[in-house]
């Protein structure tokens, strides 16, 4: 954009650059030119997870950008030539092939939309928990009550559906997400631990007992009957478990408080709602061309 004038005539000042991490070097240029540039926070260093208010923010890019990201697989979806590497020879001609591109989605493809009929409670609920500190999480941290393990008692399955209220609807979950995003998630990730282990999630309970009466309130949590949970889920963007306790979970954007992760809806969902629903399998019909390798190792074996 420093060296095309076409670029710099087109935008002006006040502009709103809704970018991904790879624009990074991007954002101090395009703020010296009075532009309004954001992308998702980067995590400190050495630290496990964004802070509240980065994953808070993050949330706000990544809610607008959903639709750029939406676009984006739809054009390399509908049109090979720029889904694969360019030859060098038609790069004079790219500007004219995205032209064409990006007409034919907008005049035959349907409108991609999100949050239809709730966009303005969506950004107000988004909005209004921006701010807000995330007090469970500083209780655990600063307690340490999610390092000592023996605080903790695994439980039946059958005991989750009594401390969830039956009254949880898959409304209350969309809102309590900002967005369908995660609630797509929540069978995909049900599954994956019930490849692991046939008893799906498995819940620890806090033991209550080896805490102060008083300690939600010194936090100033106002809650009634207070129930802190850990389960270990698969993470699907990185290998090993994510270990989830309430609202705060050891990932990427766990600490945040507008809406939640995957992880800690996948929770909520299965508790309340996924686990008396017997939730169908997610592309069921791709589990009969896999075979575990343990499998194949026996056939050969015999």
């Amino acid at each position: 954009m420093s060296t095309n004038s076409e670029a710099q005539n087109f935008f002006q000042p006040g502009d709103f650059f809704i970018l991904d991490r790879g624009f990074r070097d991007c954002i101090s240029f395009l703020r010296s030119k009075d532009f309004n540039a954001y992308m998702p926070a980067y995590k400190p260093s050495r630290a496990s997870q964004l802070s509240t208010d980065g994953a808070n923010k993050t949330r706000k890019v990544t809610k607008v950008r959903y639709v750029i990201e939406c676009m984006n697989g739809l054009m390399k979806g509908q049109f090979r030539m720029i889904r694969e590497v360019l030859p060098n020879k038609s790069l004079h001609k790219l500007d004219a092939i995205l032209r064409v591109c990006c007409a034919l989605v907008n005049a035959f493809h349907q409108r991609i939309e999100s949050d239809v009929g709730y966009q303005t409670q969506i950004a107000e609920t988004i909005l209004s928990r921006e701010g807000k500190e995330n007090l469970f999480a500083k209780m655990v941290e600063e307690k340490g009550m999610h390092r000592l393990r023996t605080d903790f008692e695994l439980k039946n399955i059958d005991e989750v559906h009594t401390w969830f209220s039956s009254e949880i609807t898959m409304d209350d979950l969309y809102f309590l997400a900002a967005g369908t995003y995660q609630l797509k998630y929540c069978a995909s990730y049900y599954h994956d631990m019930r490849r692991v282990n046939m008893d799906g999630i498995l819940f620890e309970l806090y033991n209550h007992r080896n805490i102060e009466n008083d300690i939600y309130a010194q936090y100033g949590i106002d809650c009634d009957g207070p129930l802190l949970l850990r389960t270990k889920l698969r993470s699907r963007h990185k290998r090993g478990t994510e270990e989830n306790q309430r609202v705060l979970l050891h990932c990427m954007s766990g600490a945040r408080t507008s809406g939640c992760c995957a992880h800690v809806l996948t929770v909520i969902w299965y508790g309340s709602i996924g686990s008396l629903s017997n939730p169908p399998i997610p592309a069921a019909h791709l589990e009969s061309f896999a075979m575990r390798i343990s499998e194949i190792q026996e056939e050969i074996d015999i």
